[in-house]
């Protein structure tokens, strides 16, 4: 069985802000949310040709109905959603001062949840923004995964495939991309409105540190 996750990342990594999330998607038939997303663009595009005509759709610029509607049938389209969210002010500010120990356990908190549940798993694949992560990051990131995989978790038998897209070529970045932004919103601006929308099919949700967010 090969699960796929497209997860994409709101907030800032490093000093600045309160809280990071790392957050997105399983899928097995993409082709739903891949034709959803790509019809919504061609919809909100014409329908604001000013507002969106040079810019990617994502959760930050979007009006708060298309949030909302996209959040909607993102989840209905999905198998579930996982994210990981750090709270800054609670973690060590040195760790924060490198960008990859920090991103590299939030990804791996969510690969741990997704292994332990699906004991029939062959292969992982994890679609990344290339925006996010760097050449060098995402090498140590797949050393630091297989590490865990196999020693950790014990599940050397999975295959692991990391791939880095530009969110604007990648129909399901773009959909990781709301459920990030709407996790982010959530706990820094305390609207449930759309974070309701992911409960049911929320599997992975860890907040970092564990014991003292």
């Amino acid at each position: 069985m090969e699960i796929k996750i497209a997860l994409d990342e709101s907030g800032n990594f490093g000093i600045d802000g309160d809280y990071i999330v790392v957050g997105g998607i399983q899928v097995s038939n993409e082709k739903p949310i891949i034709n959803f997303m790509k019809n919504q663009e061609l919809r909100f595009r014409k329908a604001y040709p000013h507002h969106f005509e040079h810019e990617e759709i994502k959760h930050t610029n979007s009006f708060p109905a298309m949030r909302y509607y996209y959040i909607q049938k993102i989840v209905e389209k999905s198998e579930a959603i996982h994210y990981c969210i750090s709270n800054k002010t609670k973690c060590d500010q040195t760790m924060l001062r490198d960008e990859n120990i920090l991103y590299n356990y939030m990804v791996f908190r969510i690969v741990k949840r997704i292994v332990t549940s699906n004991e029939g798993m062959s292969k992982l694949t994890l679609l990344l923004d290339n925006r996010t992560i760097k050449i060098t990051r995402r090498d140590s990131l797949v050393d630091y995964l297989k590490g865990k995989l196999y020693f950790d978790l014990g599940r050397p038998d999975i295959e692991l495939e990391v791939t880095m897209l530009n969110s604007k070529h990648s129909r399901l970045i773009q959909a990781a991309d709301f459920i990030a932004g709407c996790v982010y919103h959530f706990y820094t601006h305390k609207n449930k409105l759309c974070y309701n929308l992911i409960k049911d099919k929320l599997d992975c949700k860890y907040r970092y540190p564990y014991n003292n967010f």
